[in-house]
């Protein structure tokens, strides 16, 4: 009998088995990592593209006073 799965589960697999081969391991920075991630590049003078930083991360980032309003409409963000 053949072994059934579901196409979702195949393809399931094939990203688990890709990410593995280079080297991911499927954790993801805490909201506070990402947070201070885009508030360096807010007040840094690196290239930041307006659509980068989402409505989320700019009014968390403004919550925790990691940027101001001034930093985020000179860099275009807001």
């Amino acid at each position: 009998m053949p072994n059934i799965r579901s196409a979702h589960a195949r393809a399931n697999e094939r990203h688990v088995i890709r990410r593995a081969q280079r080297g991911g391991t499927g954790l993801r920075a805490s909201l506070s990592e990402q947070l201070v991630f885009y508030a360096d590049l807010v007040n840094s003078d690196r290239y930041l593209p307006a659509s980068m930083v989402g409505n989320v991360i700019r009014e968390a980032m403004l919550a925790k006073g990691l940027v101001t309003t001034q930093q985020l409409r000179m860099r275009g963000v807001l």
